[in-house]
């Protein structure tokens, strides 16, 4: 049995962000730690053009949980919670 192969969609780290609405600076974090694979593009690999797997970060989103406000503290390391 023959499975077709789809490749993930990968997008230019700057898009990533634009298309879920997150940061540049927190997409690139994501990817620098490893939570989310990209590849980087170019001759030496280190200054080339950053692809981000799509599919993977939008995985990673839905898996996100968001907190309760009720259980937050209402004063963490002296900084007291708006709302």
């Amino acid at each position: 049995m023959i499975t077709e192969f789809k490749p993930p969609r990968m997008e230019p780290l700057k898009a990533a962000a634009e298309m879920f609405g997150l940061s540049y600076y927190a997409t690139r974090n994501l990817v620098i730690s490893g939570k989310v694979p990209a590849i980087r593009l170019g001759a030496d690999g280190s200054r080339g053009k950053i692809l981000v797997n799509c599919d993977a970060l939008a995985a990673y989103l839905s898996r996100a949980k968001i907190a309760d406000k009720s259980t937050l503290p209402a004063v963490t390391d002296g900084i007291r919670r708006l709302g």
